[in-house]
């Protein structure tokens, strides 16, 4: 399970995302991670927690986790891909 604290303390010790953040706010797209560029400007910062636009981005090393409890008891691949609508990494479609 996947719970707001871990998500908050993983996001905060995440070093690409603290690479985000520095270059967010610099406001320096030059200095953002390769990964990052196209969402450049969509990138917000609210409680502990690192948003793209709406969506909550989820650090690197939960993804493997998150999507395992997406997928555990999902209907189908549709219903898992709205499920995770809410959320956000690069390359998350793969």
């Amino acid at each position: 399970m996947l719970d707001l604290k871990t998500l908050m303390l993983k996001t905060s010790t995440d070093p690409g995302l603290n690479r985000v953040k520095a270059a967010n706010r610099k406001n320096s797209r030059e200095h953002m991670p390769e990964k990052y560029k196209t969402v450049f400007g969509k990138i917000s910062q609210r409680w502990g927690l690192m948003f793209v636009e709406d969506k909550i981005t989820i650090p690197a090393d939960l993804q493997k986790k998150l999507m395992q409890t997406l997928h555990f008891g999902h209907a189908g691949p549709f219903k898992m891909t709205a499920d995770a609508k809410i959320f956000w990494w690069p390359n998350i479609s793969k």
